[in-house]
C-alpha cells in the first residue's frame, strides 16, 4: 500500500497540490494535516471527485485533518475519546479492511508546543502526546497493525534539524521546542511501543539506511510511525505549503518493506513502515532483538572487553544483552546493564541499530545513549572495561556489529557545520 502525509497549510487554497500528488503517485491513503476549514465549510465535492473516500475533523482557520481512502473503512474516529467538546481538531483515525487484517491508521496534526516556558502550548503539547500513548495501549492491542502518520513536530535526532550548531545550543538554553530533550523521551516512549526505521538522511542512501531488518520483533511489525517532514517538492508548486509531503510505499521485498519517497531530501524522514502480522514476516526465521548502550561519561564512552568464554572472546563492545520477551528495549537494556555492571542507568535516546543473519537466525543489535548512571562500575561479565575517548574508539579491536553502531554515535556528537 502507499501512504501520503502531507501538511498542506489551507486545504482551500492548495486543492491544485493535492490533485498533483494524487495523479503523479495514485497513494491507497492520504493523511492530510493543516486543513484550516470549519467541516461545514468543508470542500467535500472537490476533493472526492478524485475517487476517495473523504473524512475530516475541523475548525475554521487553524489545525484540521483529514483522512482520504480508495476503500471504504471499517470506522472512523474523530479525536481522541478523552477530548472536550471545544478540544482542538488535531487527530483523525480509520480502519481499513486488508487481507491480513484489520490496519488501523491515525493521522494528527500534533501540536508545536512553542517553548518550554509556555504556559498553554507546552502542556498542550505534553497532553497531545500523552493522550496518543494511552490511547495505543489502553484502546489497542499489540497485534493491531497501526500506522501512525502526521506533522509531529518533534525532531528524533539532529539529523533533521538543520538549523546551526549555534541556534541549537541558543535555543535549547532558551526551552524552543521540536528537539528539547523531554519532547525526545516522549517520541522514544512512542517508539519504545512501535519500531522505528529511520530512512533518508542528507548523507545517506535511502534504500540502505534501515536500521536492522525491518521485520518486527516477535516475528511481524505491529505499529509504525511516520512524519510529514520531506519527499514531494511541494515548495516548487505556486502557493506552496509549509511542509512537502512524504510518500511511502509498503511492499514486499525479500520480506522486508520499503520505503520509496519520491525524490532527494533536505530534510531526514523518520519512517517506521507499517506491516500488518504475517506480511512481511519470516516463519523460518528466529529473531533475536540485543541491546548495547553508550554509556558516556566526562567526554568518554565506556568500552568491555569479552571474556575468554565468549563468543569472539578478546573483542571490545558496547555492554548489553537479549531483550527477552514482554520488555521494551530500554527496560531490557537497564536490566543488562544492572546484571552485568551493577549500575542503576538511566536510558536515553536511541543511536542506531545494525542487522546480520546466522544460519536460521536473525540477530538485531539496536544501541541506546547512557549519559548519567547510580552506582560503582563492577567487572562481572568482562575481562576489562576502559573509558575512552569517542574518537580513539575505533582503535580498539572492536566487535564487527558495534563498529556501525560507533560510527553512527560520531556522527551524533559531532558538531555540524553550517
Amino acid at each position: 500500500m502507499k501512504f501520503v502525509s502531507f501538511n498542506i497549510n489551507g486545504l482551500r487554497a492548495r486543492p491544485h497540490q493535492l490533485a498533483a500528488i494524487i495523479e503523479q503517485h495514485q497513494p491507497d491513503v492520504i493523511g492530510l494535516q493543516e486543513t484550516k476549514v470549519h467541516d461545514d465549510m468543508f470542500p467535500l465535492e472537490e476533493v472526492s471527485k478524485h475517487g476517495y473516500h473523504v473524512f475530516y475533523h475541523g475548525q475554521k482557520g487553524h489545525y484540521g485533518v483529514a483522512l482520504l481512502t480508495k476503500e471504504a473503512p471499517i470506522a472512523v474516529r474523530r479525536g481522541f475519546p478523552t477530548d472536550e467538546e471545544d478540544a482542538q481538531r488535531r487527530i483523525i483515525m480509520a480502519d481499513l479492511a486488508t487481507p491480513q487484517g484489520t490496519l488501523t491508521v491515525i493521522n494528527g496534526y500534533f501540536p508545536q508546543g512553542e517553548s518550554r516556558d509556555h504556559p498553554v502550548k507546552f502542556p498542550a503539547k505534553t497532553r497531545f502526546y500523552q493522550d496518543l500513548q494511552d490511547y495505543l495501549e489502553q484502546q489497542l492491542s499489540v497485534e493491531n497493525p497501526v500506522l501512525i502518520m502526521g506533522d509531529m513536530n518533534i525532531s528524533p535526532t539532529d539529523y533533521d534539524i538543520g538549523i546551526g550548531d549555534e541556534n541549537r545550543k541558543r535555543w535549547l538554553r532558551t526551552g524552543k521546542c521540536s528537539f528539547l530533550p523531554e519532547e525526545r523521551e516522549w517520541m522514544a516512549r512512542l517508539l519504545n511501543w512501535v519500531w522505528l526505521i529511520p530512512t533518508a538522511t542528507p548523507t545517506r542512501n535511502v534504500m540502505t539506511n534501515f536500521p536492522g531488518s525491518t521485520i518486527a520483533p516477535k516475528g511481524s511489525m505491529t505499529t509504525a510511525a511516520c512524519a510529514s517532514t520531506c519527499c514531494w517538492p511541494a515548495r516548487r508548486w505556486r502557493h506552496s505549503a509549509s511542509q512537502p509531503a512524504l510518500i511511502t510505499r509498503f511492499a514486499v521485498w525479500k520480506n522486508r518493506p520499503t520505503t520509496r519517497p519520491s525524490g532527494p531530501s533536505s530534510r531526514c524522514n523518520y519512517l517506521a513502515p507499517a506491516a500488518v502480522p504475517g506480511l512481511y514476516s519470516d516463519k523460518s526465521m528466529k529473531t533475536i532483538d540485543v541491546v548495547a548502550a553508550i554509556i558516556a561519561r566526562d567526554g568518554k564512552i565506556l568500552l568491555a572487553q569479552r571474556d575468554a568464554q565468549s563468543d569472539q572472546a578478546g573483542r571490545w563492545e558496547f555492554p548489553g544483552g537479549k531483550v527477552e520477551s514482554g520488555e521494551s528495549q530500554p527496560q531490557a537494556l537497564a536490566r543488562e546493564l544492572a546484571e552485568e555492571l551493577g549500575i542503576e542507568a538511566a536510558i536515553g535516546s536511541y543511536v542506531a541499530s545494525n542487522s546480520w543473519q546466522t544460519g536460521e537466525r536473525l540477530i538485531r543489535l539496536h544501541a541506546w545513549r547512557v549519559d548519567a548512571f547510580r552506582g560503582e562500575l563492577q567487572q562481572r561479565c568482562h575481562s576489562a572495561l576502559v573509558w575512552v575517548e569517542p574518537q580513539q574508539a575505533g582503535a580498539y579491536p572492536l566487535a564487527p556489529a558495534d563498529i556501525p553502531l560507533l560510527a553512527d554515535y560520531l556522527r551524533d556528537i559531532t558538531p555540524r557545520r553550517t
